[in-house]
């Protein structure tokens, strides 16, 4: 399954670890370069630097072909 989480904080990355784990294709969306960074070395994760209110981000994230969106 496609999912994106808007927010790489504590709460965003434990869940992002979790999907991973589970084989589901997860996008990552933080303004913090250094969050996505993080979280990106940690797990097989894309990721997308900006903000999840932006439509124009979450268009770059996949939006239109995702079946969640955590924020």
């Amino acid at each position: 399954m496609k999912i994106i989480i808007v927010g790489m904080g504590k709460i965003g990355s434990a869940i992002a670890y979790q999907l991973v784990n589970e084989g589901h294709d997860v996008t990552a969306v933080d303004i913090q370069s250094e969050k996505l960074f993080k979280v990106s070395e940690d797990m097989d994760i894309s990721c997308v630097k900006g903000s999840g209110a932006d439509s124009d981000i979450l268009s770059e994230a996949g939006v239109e072909n995702t079946e969640i969106v955590i924020a």
